[in-house]
């Protein structure tokens, strides 16, 4: 039986029968059992949320490690000046390009349509100059 069929088979109980004398061990009984089952299942969710815990944290050094990988040691999270943004001229998704690309005028994919962009070229033709 569930936790929720056992709280509705104890209102059925004292809705059916009402509280007295003659019940209200049986009524204590049942709702100390679903008590007991609330308790296992507050204790088995704090331990997922635990083992959740764990895991987030191993996801985030591993991320760490990865980024220190690709980033080097001596290199800040913020690595913006390496990359240059792109607007695509045909859907206007923004999206970085690293600077040899952006100054190399060689066309890339826009990540959202898929579509050749050739970097610069509209900040160049806007005289924009970037």
């Amino acid at each position: 039986m569930t936790l929720r069929e056992k709280v509705a088979y104890i209102k059925g109980f004292i809705k059916g029968g009402g509280i007295n004398e003659e019940n209200l061990g049986q009524i204590i009984e049942l709702i100390v059992d679903a008590l007991d089952e609330v308790a296992s299942a507050i204790n088995r969710l704090e331990e997922t949320q635990l083992d959740l815990e764990e895991y987030v944290e191993s996801i985030d050094d591993d991320l760490a490690s990865l980024e220190k990988d690709l980033l080097g040691e001596e290199r800040e999270p913020g690595f913006g000046d390496d990359f240059e943004e792109v607007e695509c001229p045909h859907c206007g998704e923004m999206f970085l390009v690293p600077v040899e690309d952006f100054l190399s005028g060689e066309e890339v994919r826009c990540p959202a349509c898929g579509k050749a962009v050739v970097p610069g070229e509209g900040d160049r033709a806007n005289g924009d100059g970037k």
